[in-house]
């Protein structure tokens, strides 16, 4: 991982709280799985000016994390920190505990989740649009003045068509990523949401940043949409993520990654089966020929639409389960008729109440 994908993603912490948010940005990345289990975080004097802390204070969070369990430190020429957290085991109890605990608050981050996501579609298929009108080949005045709606439509058709095949290539094709998608050696770390593809002078809004652009989102595709399902939510985080960052904006890009964060846990205790990365992979392919062909509402809406079957699922886990009624057998009309039950005798104090009546008129009809 290099220096620019995490600073697309965290900063500099606060001045006041150093270590604190040192531990909690640095949880982050190894939570969301921005670096996979077994890599290993920049050195130690880069990390340090990403975050904007002394080295003393990142030394101090990174034993906190070791001691959690979380890292651990080597030492030699191939040493570093290396991530050692590995997601636990799906858990729907765990999903229904969690989101019980504050649902309001769970409401709260779909919404956030919903509306900084379906922005950064947005903006990056506008980003697209602008970048492929300013790659198009000059027109002349007379030309441009006889049809020019016919032109644009024309241009937007093609783009559209253009992004759906590169789509289809891409997710077909199984040496662009395999089936767990892990591009990382331990000195090059690729599980970032832009991976190596850019460099901290790279920008993704020049012509040259949008052809690398579109490598970068159809390589995130490829590799959640081959994921297998112990390392699909990390591959699925990599992808949302990188629609973010494509934008160029770092402040929407931590957007997005608090969003995550906030539902992370709720997530990762839903299991994963194979259907439904075949049923998301659709939605991730048409989030992707949307944004490739410069469609802002279309991509708004893919996007939209794929968040919904996310939060339908979570809010499923907070609906009170309701107890099976029990089914009472009908009786045969042509079998024999039940026996007649037996009265039932009255109780003792209704006995004693009526001795009690008898002996008062005994003794009225005598006086």
């Amino acid at each position: 991982m290099t220096e620019a994908d995490l600073a697309a993603l965290l900063g500099p912490v606060r001045a006041g709280n150093a270590f604190e948010e040192t531990v909690e940005r640095m949880l982050t990345v190894i939570k969301l799985g921005l670096v996979a289990p077994g890599n290993r975080f920049p050195p130690e004097r880069e990390l340090a000016t990403l975050l904007g802390v002394s080295r003393l204070t990142l030394r101090e969070a990174i034993k906190a994390l070791q001691q959690a369990g979380y890292v651990e430190s080597r030492r030699g020429r191939f040493g570093g920190t290396f991530v050692t957290y590995t997601r636990p085991a799906p858990d729907p109890k765990e999903v229904r505990r969690i989101a019980l605990e504050d649902s309001d608050r769970l409401t709260d981050a779909l919404t956030f989740r919903l509306v900084v996501e379906t922005g950064a579609a947005e903006v990056l298929a506008a980003q697209v649009l602008a970048q492929s009108r300013d790659l198009s080949p000059p027109v002349s005045s007379s030309s441009a003045s006889a049809d020019s709606s016919s032109t644009a439509a024309g241009a937007t058709s093609a783009s559209a068509d253009t992004s759906r095949a590169a789509v289809v290539a891409s997710s077909a094709s199984t040496d662009h990523a395999s089936p767990t998608a892990d591009h990382a050696s331990p000195s090059t770390d690729h599980a970032s949401p832009t991976a190596d593809h850019t460099s901290p002078t790279t920008d993704h809004t020049s012509p040259t940043g949008g052809y690398r652009s579109r490598d970068v989102l159809l390589a995130r595709l490829a590799d959640v949409n081959n994921a297998t399902p112990g390392d699909y939510r990390r591959l699925d985080t990599l992808f949302h993520l990188c629609i973010a960052e494509l934008t160029g904006s770092s402040l929407l890009a931590a957007a997005c990654t608090d969003a995550r964060m906030r539902l992370n846990d709720l997530l990762n205790a839903i299991p994963v089966l194979q259907h439904n990365i075949d049923h998301t992979a659709e939605q991730h392919t048409a989030i992707a020929e949307a944004i490739l062909a410069g469609d802002a509402e279309r991509a708004r809406w893919a996007v939209a639409e794929h968040l919904e079957g996310t939060a339908a699922l979570l809010r499923g886990f907070l609906a009170t389960p309701t107890k099976p009624t029990r089914r009472v057998q009908p009786s045969s009309p042509t079998g024999p008729a039940a026996p007649p039950a037996p009265a039932t005798p009255p109780a003792p104090a209704t006995r004693i109440g009526l001795i009690r009546r008898a002996g008062a008129t005994r003794r009225l009809g005598r006086s």
